[in-house]
This record gives structure tokens, C-alpha cells and sequence, in this order.
């Protein structure tokens, strides 16, 4: 299979023709392959017999156990930690991530909590709290009744 190819080429500024290249090339390709193949293994295996079994779990003693504790917790590095959750039943390892300080100044941290204060219905500003406090404290001293110059008897029902 043969073909040809033709390129002219021009300035890149002007536009202006600088020439011609023509190219004749032709390709032929031809692959074959074959293959095949066969394999047999004999692998040993450990085959289990009932009753007979080894178990894979080691029991250690307490002592054993607390020292192998005591020896990861003392070991551990920053940021790292050893926690259990509720359901869990053994505990697993855990690294707190790296926070990085964001700037900052005070008056940005103060009107960031003016905002979430203002959204909380139970969170009051120190002057607005101590009046409502002083309100109660005299609308209870307005509620209680004075002392009557005679006694009132109270009767009690019985239930029979």
C-alpha cells in the first residue's frame, strides 16, 4: 500500500509561502504467533483432623496482658491513641489529624460568636441575663404574702 503526502509550508507571521515537501511512503505488516502450554502441581497441605486441631488462639495471662498494654500505650507516638467503641470488642488504634491554624484576630473570633450567640435562644448577653435575674428576684419579693397579725387555721381532709 503506498501513499503520498504533501505539505506547504508558509511564514507563521506573514502567511507568505516558503516551500513544499512531498513524501511517497508505503508500510506492509504481516504477525503470527502461537502458543500453548501444560503444567501439573503437587502442593502439601495440612489437612485437619478432627478433635486434633491446633488452636490458633494464645491465652496469656492477665499480668502478661496488662504488660503488653502498658508497653503499646507507652510506646505510642503524638496525635496517637487506642480507643474502644460501645459494640466493640477490641480496641483499635487511632490518630487524631493535624489542625492547622487558621488566621485570625479578635475581632473576627468575637463577631463569629456574637452571630452563633445570636442564633441560640438559650444563650443571653451578661447585661440581659443579670436584668432578667434582678425581675425575678422582685417579682417574687412582690408575690409573697405579708404576714397576717392572726393565726389561720388549716384544716386537713381525711380521705376514709
Amino acid at each position: 500500500m503506498s501513499q503520498e503526502l504533501t505539505i506547504n509550508l508558509k511564514d507563521g507571521r506573514r502567511g507568505i509561502p516558503l516551500g513544499q515537501i512531498t513524501a511517497k511512503f508505503s508500510h506492509t505488516s504481516h504477525t503470527s504467533a502461537r502458543g500453548g502450554g501444560r503444567s501439573v502441581s503437587k502442593v502439601p497441605y495440612l489437612m485437619p483432623i478432627f478433635g486434633k486441631e491446633v488452636s490458633s488462639v494464645t491465652y496469656r495471662s492477665l499480668e502478661e496482658q496488662l504488660h503488653r498494654a502498658m508497653a503499646a500505650l507507652f510506646d505510642q507516638r503524638k496525635r496517637h491513641g487506642v480507643a474502644r467503641l460501645v459494640g466493640m470488642r477490641a480496641p483499635l488504634n487511632i490518630v487524631t489529624p493535624t489542625v492547622d491554624r487558621t488566621p485570625t484576630s479578635r475581632e473576627m473570633a468575637s463577631s463569629f460568636l456574637t452571630r452563633v450567640y445570636e442564633k441560640l435562644p438559650f444563650a443571653l448577653r451578661s447585661e440581659e441575663t443579670h436584668k432578667q435575674i434582678e425581675d425575678r428576684q422582685q417579682k417574687i419579693i412582690g408575690e409573697v404574702p405579708r404576714p397576717a397579725d392572726e393565726p389561720v387555721a388549716m384544716r386537713r381532709r381525711t380521705q376514709c
